[in-house]
């Protein structure tokens, strides 16, 4: 009898098992990761450690990034408009 050993990858945000992770390249996809920490002064921490990504979630980060660029780039613009 033969033991076979497989590997595999775990997804950071769903957990999903997959054989790899995205990885970017010249033609796509692109690869997105995400860390966000908290700091409350006197303690805090990692709320967030997104590194290793199945597809659907890192096209979902993909696009709340491209959201969170989009409203500051908007806030940017009405300050300006504003200013003038």
């Amino acid at each position: 009898m033969a033991k076979v050993t497989r590997t595999f990858h775990v997804c950071d945000r769903c957990k999903v098992e997959m054989d790899d992770y995205v990885r970017g390249s010249e033609r796509g996809p692109t690869r997105f990761q995400m860390t966000a920490n908290q700091d409350m002064g006197v303690a805090g921490g990692t709320l967030i450690e997104w590194i290793e990504l199945c597809s659907e979630c890192n096209a979902y980060l993909g696009s709340v990034i491209a959201e969170m660029n989009r409203l500051a780039k908007r806030k940017q613009e009405a300050r300006l408009a504003t200013d003038e």
